[in-house]
């Protein structure tokens, strides 16, 4: 086993850098690992941006704070950046960290502002402030063509048991951002699956596992590139909104928004540019608002709650996604009945590591994502090699619950390298990335 040493380069920041062997070309692959906490209290802080300063690759904590950042040493004079909505970002000159292995980035919370002391002007309520950031979506995302190359990963469970686990490299082409606050069904990028690994092949009670491209349907909830819908998170003319309070990005003042049932949000939106940063969605559904649909002729879903996260990054003047998270819930029930036959959960996160501007070109078209196909027909060769040098969102300790359900199917690696076929190998555990 590794051994692990730290050095203390401020009061508050501990990090550390491993250097395997393996290169690339000429060029040598550095690998940070660490987690993330709050100074005061050392709780973890989850989906925190770990990032290179002014470049476009980067990866976020998961929910433990934990992370693994790869990137070539040709980054070796850049600077390390930490950061998260109400902290301090964190720097440091990757060539001056001289200790490996394990590091642990302890960030200040910057102070948070009454409301009354941040708005001067009072006729600026928490509509206004959200139609301003309608107007401002074609000043402050992308208009013009770009690429971004990330990381996705879906889990699913039925009946608390976890029952499949799907992961892939994508590189997804715009043309850029449109500024319609109402819904669109039709997605507009263009998604290329690079990579994929998956696990055994489960069959799934719920119907819409079999139909559904899971990771079509989350882009379709980026309510800044799509709207949202009726009483949704952009619908001003029927949400109602109050300015919950205000918080840091390091020094840039954000303003922290929020909604109301069965649509609770908050939405973090710079106080300058008016840029959404950030969205934090907690819908449910209960009583007369409960959400329900017919499977077939004697069975009903229901969905009695979807959460999601999208995080924005700055690159280059304009904001791209940087992360996103999906989770929700359906209950089958038989009609006139209240008693749940089944429950099936989705959990989904996509990790955008990489964003291209210059020389933007689609991926070979061998490669692109049938958006009305689910993606464990879309799979490919398992390719051990290009995982291990890929920035994925680091396991945790909370995976280890879904690894042991979906390891009584065989080893995962094992699984992977099948393409989720129904041979199962001799069990073994699965190792930390």
């Amino acid at each position: 086993m590794k051994k692990f040493a730290t050095v203390i380069l401020s009061s508050s920041l501990l990090i550390s850098i491993g250097l395997p062997s393996e290169s690339s070309g000429q060029l040598s692959q550095i690998v940070i690992t660490g987690k993330v906490v709050d100074k005061t209290s050392e709780e973890s802080l989850p989906y925190a941006t770990i990032s290179i300063k002014g470049k476009s690759i980067g990866v976020v904590s998961n929910q433990m704070g934990e992370f693994t950042f790869k990137f070539s040493d040709q980054y070796m004079k850049d600077t390390l950046t930490v950061s998260m909505l109400g902290y301090e970002t964190y720097k440091y000159k990757i060539q001056d960290i001289e200790s490996r292995d394990n590091l642990l980035v302890a960030l200040d919370m910057k102070a948070i502002m009454l409301n009354e002391v941040v708005i001067t002007d009072t006729k600026l309520s928490a509509k206004k402030i959200i139609e301003k950031a309608i107007l401002n979506i074609k000043i402050n995302y992308p208009q013009q063509p770009y690429l971004l190359e990330g990381f996705y990963r879906d889990f699913k469970k039925e009946n608390e048991k976890y029952i499949g686990l799907l992961e892939a490299a994508v590189s997804i082409y715009d043309k850029g951002y449109v500024t319609s606050p109402k819904h669109s069904a039709q997605l507009k990028e263009e998604v290329y699956l690079i990579e994929i690994r998956k696990s055994k092949t489960a069959d799934y009670k719920a119907r819409i596992y079999k139909i559904l491209n899971l990771l079509s349907s989350m882009l379709l909830t980026n309510d800044v590139k799509y709207g949202s819908g009726d009483r949704g998170t952009f619908d001003v003319r029927n949400t109602k909104y109050e300015l919950e309070k205000s918080i840091y990005l390091d020094a840039q003042l954000v303003y922290v928004i929020r909604t109301e049932f069965p649509w609770m949000c908050r939405i973090f939106v710079d106080a300058q540019s008016f840029a959404i940063l950030e969205i934090e969605m907690d819908a449910r559904w209960e009583g007369v608002h409960k959400n329900e649909w017919k499977m077939n002729d004697s069975i009903m879903n229901r969905t009695p709650y979807i959460k999601k996260t999208i995080k924005f990054k700055k690159y280059a003047g304009k904001y791209f996604m940087e992360y996103m998270s999906y989770t929700w819930r359906i209950e089958g029930f038989k009609k006139g009945s209240e008693n749940t036959l089944f429950t099936s959960d989705f959990f989904q996160e996509l990790l955008i590591n990489n964003i291209i501007l210059k020389d933007v070109q689609k991926p070979a078209r061998g490669n692109k994502m049938s958006d009305t196909k689910i993606l464990e027909l879309q799979t490919k060769p398992y390719n051990e090699a290009f995982w291990k040098a890929y920035n994925i969102i680091r396991d945790s300790p909370l995976s280890q619950k879904i690894i042991k359900d979906l390891e009584q199917a065989g080893a995962l690696e094992n699984q992977f390298k099948n393409g989720g076929a129904e041979k199962n190998e001799p069990r073994k555990s699965r190792k930390k990335i």
